[in-house]
């Protein structure tokens, strides 16, 4: 008798061909060996179900190393279930949620600009204070290390962060000393802190300087905010302190902030977010009639689809006027492609004078090498 264990070897021929009543099978297997040696059959060993289920564990395995070095943590462990390659517990595994966003500093408004009356260089001097407001719209600590002011045109003595350095009478009068601030100052989250700024008309003419803030927001480590001023000109008014006009009575008067929006190097896929305040300087009731952005003015290349307007109310809306009374609004701008990308923002109310307010937006997006 032919012993078929696994151990067993071949039979050979006389084994197989010269005993009377052999099986034909084993006849027929021995006559396939002679004309193709190269397709032997393996007798040798039969898999058990549980081998078999081994041998297939290990090719998926092998398969999913193969993609540990192009997947994310969370794709991995969900593979890894599936093919049931990984320990027990999937049902209890843990995928890691996304990291907070980065930190943003949002500047607003983003420029100013005084408007003096006009300068006869006498004493006591026009004066005006502007508030800029910084704030942290990322989900991580914002740190912002030191806030300087440039003097661009010999403006040393027309702006500062003290209210009262550049009086007339004054004897830190042109000292332009620094912001009296301890620093690193550090935001959360939708956290805010605001600086003054006061413009002191000594001369005549127009000057610049600009503020620059210095932080960890990874994608604009240096701020800079323009300011401006702007005056007629020498002896053409009686008294620089005549105010300007007032309104009529009844009348509102709009004012937006800032004036232009700017994103700047935005990685595609990701969000920057602007804010927009509306005043009513008057002395009646204003009311807004619409928000939008402009039409684009050509198809949805032009980038105009990759802005979008948040936290509008239903119009019209009515905004009172007084000191402190205001209504803000956020443009999001998320880019889906690199290069530069323009609209604007359309405010229309019941303004006399300013029926219709148009805020220009810049956009620069470049390629994002991180996560999306």
């Amino acid at each position: 008798m032919i012993s078929m264990s696994p151990s067993s070897t071949y039979p050979s021929q006389e084994q197989v061909g010269s005993k009377p009543g052999h099986p034909k099978k084993i006849r027929k297997m021995m006559n396939l060996l002679k004309s193709h040696p190269q397709k032997k059959p393996n007798l040798q060993k039969r898999l058990t179900p549980q081998q078999t289920r081994k041998n297939q564990m290990d090719k998926k395995l092998e398969r999913t190393k193969l993609l540990y070095t192009s997947l994310s943590a969370p794709m991995i462990i969900l593979l890894g279930c599936a093919y049931g390659v990984l320990p027990t517990g999937c049902a209890e595994a843990v995928i890691p949620n996304p990291p907070p966003a980065p930190p943003t500093l949002s500047i607003q408004p983003n420029n100013l600009v005084f408007i003096a009356p006009d300068f006869n260089g006498e004493a006591p001097y026009y004066t005006h204070t502007e508030s800029i407001t910084l704030r942290n719209i990322g989900e991580e600590v914002l740190t912002i290390t030191n806030i300087t002011m440039d003097d661009l045109s010999g403006a040393t003595c027309g702006f500062s962060f003290d209210a009262n350095v550049n009086n007339a009478d004054s004897p830190t009068r042109c000292s332009n000393p620094p912001l009296d601030r301890n620093f690193p100052i550090e935001l959360e989250a939708q956290q805010s802190t605001s600086l003054d700024v006061t413009y002191t008309q000594d001369n005549y003419g127009s000057f610049s300087t600009s503020i620059v803030i210095e932080s960890n927001d990874p994608e604009i480590r240096t701020s800079r905010i323009n300011i401006t001023s702007e005056n007629s000109g020498l002896g053409q008014a009686e008294n620089p302190l005549v105010p300007a006009p007032a309104p009529e009575a009844g009348s509102p008067e709009i004012t937006v902030s800032p004036l232009s929006i700017a994103f700047v190097s935005i990685p595609t896929g990701r969000s920057a977010t602007r804010i927009v305040t509306l005043r009513n300087e008057g002395n009646g009731p204003l009311h807004i009639n619409n928000i939008a952005l402009a039409a684009p003015a050509a198809p949805a290349a032009d980038g105009s689809n990759q802005y979008q307007l948040a936290g509008l109310p239903p119009f019209p809306f009515e905004l009172a006027a007084g000191v402190g009374i205001e209504y803000s609004f956020q443009i999001n701008y998320r880019p889906n492609a690199v290069g530069n990308h323009q609209t604007s923002i359309v405010i229309s109310s019941d303004d006399v004078d300013e029926a219709t307010v148009t805020i220009p937006v810049t956009g620069n997006a470049r390629m994002n090498t991180g996560p999306q």
